[in-house]
């Protein structure tokens, strides 16, 4: 039986979700969120993501290429593979971001615009 495979297109830069984030207190407690821009990013990529009946079986391996506009040093590849991973997660497309076993990711930079391509594939148990 073939691995499924999904490709997930995400448009604008890719906001980092750990280093970008609001921290205010509500009596003691202090609330630590997401930052607005990452918020809005997700709300936008999960509009367009299309719901699948069900998860892909994991493990998987996760494939990533960013397009960047200018120089696209300022971007940690890492913290932008997180984001993403936590949206596919968040959408039904993964059932956790933790059987992620296999990575790929290319950075490319001087782009006309940001886009960016993950392709999320079943591995099966052997990794193959």
């Amino acid at each position: 039986m073939p691995n499924e495979s999904i490709v997930l297109n995400f448009k604008g830069r890719v906001p980092s979700k750990k280093n970008s984030r609001q921290i205010f207190t509500k009596g003691k407690r202090v609330i630590n969120i997401p930052s607005r821009g990452f918020q809005r990013f997700k709300k936008e990529s999960m509009q367009r993501i299309k719901p699948i009946p069900k998860p892909l079986e994991p493990p998987y391996k996760a494939e990533y290429l960013f397009e960047m506009r200018g120089e696209a040093t300022f971007s940690d590849i890492d913290n932008m593979i997180a984001s993403l991973n936590d949206i596919a997660q968040d959408a039904g497309i993964i059932k956790d971001d933790k059987y992620i076993m296999k990575i790929v990711a290319e950075k490319h930079p001087a782009s006309d615009e940001y886009l960016t391509e993950m392709k999320i594939t079943e591995i099966g148990k052997n990794n193959e």
